[in-house]
């Protein structure tokens, strides 16, 4: 099963299921840490793969601020299906045909939250190249995976970062997808609730002037 069929896949069952994503989906185990981030940040958010969790999510979160989001996916289904609910004036939603060339066109906004949970391991790559210091903090879906899918270790990009899984299902001995918070930007030692830190860089990132 191709990559995209696979995350297809994943969120028909969640919805099909019909149980709160926040407890039982194990592609859900994000939020928090996304939470965190949109919650300890201003400004415009970018979300790279649109989902039943991080969308609805992120739509809530900055509708209370008034903040922009733009979501990107390259699976037109799903992005007509979430766009028909959530698209308005400060939450827009595109089409990807290649992610190099929309990653780069994001490159040039400060963003103050970054989500890259999307396409191929290979593009998640590219993103994380063009967007590690384009963002307050940066939101890495699916980290423990990148050793596994040959594309390196994703906290390298970052001075400050830390990685979380979530207590519940940890105390269980369960495997889910794990999550890094990372900046060049920002101090990402931070302790998040319902979740435990595995990993952590243990330094905060000199403090940078934001740019326009």
């Amino acid at each position: 099963m191709g990559f995209n069929l696979r995350r297809r896949f994943r969120r028909t069952l969640g919805k099909a299921l019909a149980i709160p994503l926040c407890r039982t989906d194990s592609f859900a185990s994000h939020l928090p840490i996304l939470r965190e981030a949109v919650v300890r940040s201003t400004g415009p958010i970018l979300e790279l793969g649109c989902g039943e969790g991080s969308t609805p999510l992120l739509h809530e979160l900055s509708s209370e601020a008034d903040r922009f989001i733009l979501t990107l996916d390259d699976d037109p289904i799903y992005l007509r299906q979430y766009a028909r609910q959530f698209a308005c004036e400060r939450h827009h939603f595109e089409q990807v045909d290649n992610w190099d060339a929309s990653v780069r066109s994001c490159a040039a906004t400060i963003w103050s939250t970054i989500l890259i949970d999307s396409g191929d391991p290979a593009d998640r790559l590219v993103a994380l190249q063009l967007l590690k210091d384009r963002g307050d903090f940066v939101v890495i879906h699916d980290s423990e995976a990148w050793p596994r899918w040959s594309i390196g270790d994703c906290t390298e990009a970052f001075h400050s970062w830390s990685e979380y899984g979530v207590a519940p299902w940890l105390a269980l001995g369960t495997r889910f997808p794990l999550t890094v918070l990372g900046s060049n930007r920002a101090d990402c030692n931070i302790d998040i609730a319902g979740t435990l830190r595995l990993r952590t860089s243990g330094v905060s990132p000199a403090p940078q002037k934001r740019e326009n």
